[in-house]
């Protein structure tokens, strides 16, 4: 049988609108609206407001890292897209004008759109390093697309939405087109292994930074081990070796790597899923432009 929670409101109605692989939901609460996010640890609590009075809050999405994305309704029913996190609280995404945030990756990359719903007049948009980006710009001129809003991205970047074409309301599906190409294998496979405890897991990288090679960036290698109940982060750094945590592998200039070994040896069981990941600076922050990820099931 299935079990419900009631998580509790704002002294009006709750509604939510998100969940991560923690359990942590989120949404809005009360009258007028506060925007939530709800644990089994800490109940539902109030993720503050912008210093504005009467604005409204709704939370639409959270990532795995509790990194929770929004809006606020103004007096005046203007938008204004928010991003949210335990370390530093609620603070407006860039851009001028109306926004809605509508979801985010672990990359914290947020996608959502302009102040309205389905937007006929409105424009698609992406959040990320520190810049608003209208989707519209990033496709070719005679697509015949006019992008209206972004509803969902994935961690590797792939968004979907709803736009206009040739003058009809269409979903679409929008891929980024990468610069660098970035692999990661097991036992040699592109595709997710299952092995015993007893046979050994090689994992090897490339990379092809094509008109990015020299580019500094940072360098990440790391796998999510799930065995039992519990999962757990761990980090190649080079030249040392496995490190618990997410660690930086390296910092250092975009540059070809042939087929690189990072891992060799046997795992108990459980679930692991090994990542290879770079991006366009070396600020050390965890966030990727380009990755690739392959699953390793041991039973």
């Amino acid at each position: 049988m299935n079990t419900l929670t009631i998580l509790g409101n704002f002294g009006g109605p709750a509604y939510a609108s998100a969940i991560n692989s923690m359990e942590e939901v989120v949404g809005n609460s009360g009258d007028p609206s506060r925007a939530f996010i709800w644990n089994h640890t800490d109940g539902m609590k109030d993720l503050g407001v912008l210093n504005e009075e009467g604005w409204r809050y709704y939370a639409t999405d959270i990532n795995d890292s509790g990194q929770v994305v929004g809006y606020a309704r103004t007096v005046s029913d203007e938008y204004r897209a928010f991003i949210w996190d335990r370390d530093v609280g609620m603070r407006l995404l860039s851009g001028d004008g109306d926004g809605l945030a509508l979801a985010i990756n672990r990359y914290r990359h947020t996608v959502g759109a302009q102040g309205t719903l389905i937007g006929l007049e409105g424009k698609a948009y992406l959040w990320g390093n520190g810049e608003r980006i209208d989707l519209n710009q990033t496709i070719p001129v005679d697509s015949g697309w006019e992008l209206r809003e972004a509803r969902g991205i994935t961690d590797g970047g792939q968004i979907c939405g709803t736009g206009l074409i040739n003058g009809e309301l269409h979903a679409f599906l929008l891929k980024p087109v990468p610069s660098v190409k970035i692999d990661i294998k097991a036992n040699g496979s592109d595709l997710p292994v299952t092995v015993s405890p007893a046979d050994v897991v090689s994992i090897t990288v490339s990379l092809d930074p094509s008109s990015d090679a020299g580019n500094r960036a940072d360098w990440w290698v790391a796998t999510n081990a799930t065995v039992g109940l519990s999962g757990e982060w761990y980090s190649y750094v080079y030249p040392t070796g496995w490190a618990s945590g997410i660690q930086l592998c390296l910092q250092a200039p975009l540059i070809s790597l042939p087929s690189f070994e990072v891992f060799r040896t046997t795992l108990p069981l459980g679930n692991y899923i090994f990542y290879f990941a770079v991006d366009n600076n070396d600020d050390g922050a965890v966030n990727a432009t380009w990755w690739d990820s392959i699953s390793v099931v041991v039973e």
